[in-house]
């Protein structure tokens, strides 16, 4: 088991699915972290690391953060409209980040759960005693004698 559980909701899946939807069909690109590079959606969710996406979202809280500081008398619509833009985006790229995450834990999770059954299994069968096995044996030999003769023959 994973030692922090990423908590990524029904909820937080349903918003996801909301915002990226909206920037798809909008055609939404997005401002890469250094590079500058645009981004569609895609792009963010399948060639963008978490690292990337960190950064980006970095980014963008400074961007919003200084939009945040202009007191409300002085915005103009522009700055507005970019301020609920970047809030959009920031909160697109976080929950991202947190569907990744979530993803690579339910993967670590799952190979935990592997290989813990499969050292489970092999103790099992070394507990087991030789007639025990003799028996499964002779219980797996029982149903090749139940099938038709031409699938045994050679």
């Amino acid at each position: 088991m994973s030692e922090t559980k990423i908590n990524f909701t029904k909820e937080h899946q349903t918003r996801l699915n909301e915002l990226a939807g909206e920037a798809l069909v909008k055609g939404t690109t997005f401002r890469g972290s250094s590079t500058g590079n645009e981004m569609t959606i895609y792009d963010l969710f399948h060639n963008c690391s978490i690292n990337t996406l960190a950064r980006m979202f970095g980014n963008l809280k400074k961007e919003v953060a200084a939009i945040d500081d202009l007191d409300e008398w002085s915005l103009t619509p522009y700055q507005k409209g970019k301020q609920s833009r970047l809030n959009s985006q920031k909160e697109l790229i976080s929950l991202i980040i947190g569907f990744k995450r979530f993803s690579e834990q339910q993967k670590a999770d799952r190979e935990n759960y592997k290989a813990l059954k499969a050292q489970y299994d092999q103790l099992v069968e070394e507990k087991k005693t030789p007639e025990e096995r003799l028996a499964e044996m002779k219980a797996k030999l029982d149903a090749f004698g139940q099938m038709e003769p031409e699938v045994i023959a050679d």
